[in-house]
């Protein structure tokens, strides 16, 4: 377990790293279809959204909450502009599953429904999101959690 919490680290530190150098050229290109950022919330981790064009994109989670290791794998569908006033300001939907590993592996189904600016400087974007979750299969199989409310901080690529 620790050596995937350092693997991880030493990724999400490149890719900061990459981001930072990358971050003046970019601002007046277009950005790329990754984001890769950490996701604050009761069970904190790595986010990644691979944006598959039009209003459509994946995200991946890799979570963890009291010794488990949360995998999630979400759809979102990003409905656009909230108001002309605030243009990097957005907000989307979608629906997923996640298997959880902690003396065996749980698996379920996901929600998820947020807010994100994307800023127009530089290549970041902030979301705040709600993703309840639904234990179906193996250990807590029928626990509901809706107390997975996070901050995700993302540079985009």
């Amino acid at each position: 377990m620790k050596k995937i919490i350092v693997f991880v680290l030493s990724l999400m530190i490149s890719a900061f790293a990459q981001a930072e150098t990358q971050a003046t050229s970019q601002s007046t290109k277009a950005q790329g279809n990754l984001e890769l950022g950490m996701r604050l919330s009761v069970a904190p981790g790595i986010s990644g959204v691979y944006q598959l064009g039009g209003p459509q994109s994946v995200e991946g989670l890799l979570q963890f909450k009291g010794g488990a290791t949360i995998v999630t794998g979400l759809y979102r569908y990003n409905f656009g502009l909230i108001s002309p006033e605030v243009p990097g300001l957005s907000w989307y939907a979608g629906a997923g599953a996640h298997t959880k590993i902690i003396n065996g592996a749980t698996v379920g189904i996901d929600g998820i429904i947020g807010l994100q600016y994307d800023f127009d400087e530089i290549p970041l974007n902030i979301s705040m999101d709600w993703k309840p979750a639904f234990d179906i299969f193996g250990p807590g199989g029928g626990d509901f959690h809706a107390d997975d409310i996070a901050i995700s901080v993302r540079f985009k690529f």
